[in-house]
């Protein structure tokens, strides 16, 4: 679930926590090791940013402090509406016309000491023209009267903090510390040691269900569900299909998405703007100025148009192989192997397998060698993932 609020979100008292337990109990994401008055969440979807500003904020009113919480959306760009919205979280008698009204009646309200003590604001990724987002900085002068803010979002950069990173007054807590441990997850141990390269907040969305998913292509389809959301929420279908155009390049920039899609230059400028606006899982080489795709995603993304697509897919390889001059990677598996392999995906254990097809479990183990050699892989897990992709994407054959 991306938990994208419909309207512009305002309360003063917590909503109900997400239905999961409080998982997150790493010493750096408890309320009272953020001593910092600003704190940035910034991450890409799939990393609970949500969960755990909600999880503050329920700890903070548990504390008797007064607060606020501000779930933005794409109307907030619209600056009268942003203002309504401002005015309803500082509890003002009236809507403020402008943001100078707003400013001299905040001032009404520190005179009087009835400021909240913490503001919470979350999904700042919808705020893209530069007003909305000086209505928000112009708000950060509160901090002076003992307000602290707490602001999550895909993409923070855009906010304009050089004076207080100077100053020392932010705690960011991005990627990296908001990752969850495998000892905060409810999954398998098969699960867990191939998904290492997935966020896995999303799997906390899905507890529930999630104490039935023994196996990893279970959890893969809980995964997918995750992204089909996400994707089908922030882009037109034209854009989509030009991100699982992408998704077949090992690695992009503007120029060879222009000449592996046909779409001109501008059109993919535009779409590259609005990917890195929403962080889809890009991630940047500092060397090559190349982009890629965090691997799950872009393996869901080959599966979506292979299924949505297959004629296109095909194009589309032709022309990156036109265009690269490179043969594309295949894979040469026996029939007993392609079998093996999709029982395997199954998750199917070795002797689930042997019966399946009248074998001895032996000769099933025989097959697994072969195919780990093949996919270049060390582990069952790391075999299943890489397996899903080539299946979906056809980057193998049958041997003669």
């Amino acid at each position: 679930m991306c938990f994208k609020p419909s309207i512009l979100e305002v309360h003063h008292t917590p909503s109900p926590l997400l239905p999961t337990v409080q998982y997150r109990q790493a010493k750096e994401l408890q309320w009272s090791e953020q001593k910092k008055p600003l704190v940035l969440l910034f991450a890409p979807p799939g990393f609970g940013k949500t969960h755990l500003i909600k999880q503050w904020h329920h700890t903070v009113h548990q504390q008797g402090k007064k607060t606020a919480f501000l779930g933005l959306h794409p109307r907030g760009n619209h600056l009268p509406s942003l203002l309504n919205a401002l005015s309803k979280l500082f509890q003002l008698p009236t809507p403020a016309s402008s943001l100078d009204a707003l400013h001299e009646m905040l001032q009404q309200r520190i005179q009087a000491q009835q400021l909240p003590d913490v503001i919470f604001i979350d999904q700042l990724e919808n705020l893209e023209k530069r007003s909305a987002l000086a209505a928000i900085e112009s708000l950060l002068f509160l901090v002076q009267h003992g307000t602290r803010f707490v602001i999550a979002g895909r993409q923070i950069q855009q906010l304009r903090l050089a004076q207080w990173q100077l100053h020392q007054l932010v705690h960011t807590l991005s990627t990296t510390e908001l990752k969850i441990q495998p000892q905060e997850l409810p999954l398998s141990q098969q699960c867990l040691h191939g998904l290492n390269e997935w966020p896995a907040a999303v799997f906390c969305y899905y507890q529930q269900r999630l104490n039935n998913a023994a196996t990893l292509s279970q959890t893969m389809a809980l995964i997918e569900e995750y992204f089909e959301e996400i994707i089908t929420d922030i882009l037109p279908a034209e854009q989509q299909r030009l991100l699982m155009v992408s998704a077949l390049m090992p690695h992009f920039n503007a120029q060879r998405l222009s000449k592996a899609s046909g779409r001109p230059l501008a059109f993919i400028q535009k779409a590259l703007d609005l990917w890195h606006r929403h962080n889809l899982f890009l991630e940047a080489s500092l060397t090559s100025h190349q982009l890629t795709l965090m691997p799950l995603f872009c393996t869901f993304l080959k599966q979506r148009m292979q299924r949505l697509h297959p004629q296109l897919k095909q194009q589309i390889m032709q022309r990156i192989h036109h265009t690269s001059g490179h043969p594309t990677i295949s894979l040469s598996f026996t029939k007993q192997e392609q079998v093996v392999l999709e029982q395997m995906v199954k998750g199917k254990s070795n002797k689930d397998i042997a019966k399946e097809m009248h074998l001895s479990e032996g000769t099933v183990k025989w097959h697994l060698h072969n195919l780990y050699k093949k996919m270049q892989v060390g582990s069952r897990a790391q075999a299943m993932l890489k397996a899903t992709e080539l299946l979906y994407s056809n980057s193998y054959h049958l041997a003669q």
